[in-house]
């Protein structure tokens, strides 16, 4: 990438900041689909939902992004 702004070839650069773009976001909606399916999942099993589960997704969403 450094030699594509070097060069000012920003199509290039463009490309890959939209695929990284595109990556992080199929991150971001297999962590919110597993947050779905768990809350579906407690309700089915009639575990009661605390802060605990929701703060295991904040954890995931941090490890992946932060």
């Amino acid at each position: 990438m450094i030699p594509s702004i070097m060069n000012k070839d920003w199509s290039h650069c463009y490309a890959l900041l939209i695929v990284l773009a595109i990556l992080y976001a199929c991150v971001f909606m297999s962590v919110l689909i597993d947050l779905y399916f768990g809350v579906k999942r407690a309700k089915r099993l009639k575990i009661l939902r605390r802060s605990f589960g929701y703060r295991r997704t904040i954890t995931k969403l941090t490890s992946y992004f932060g």
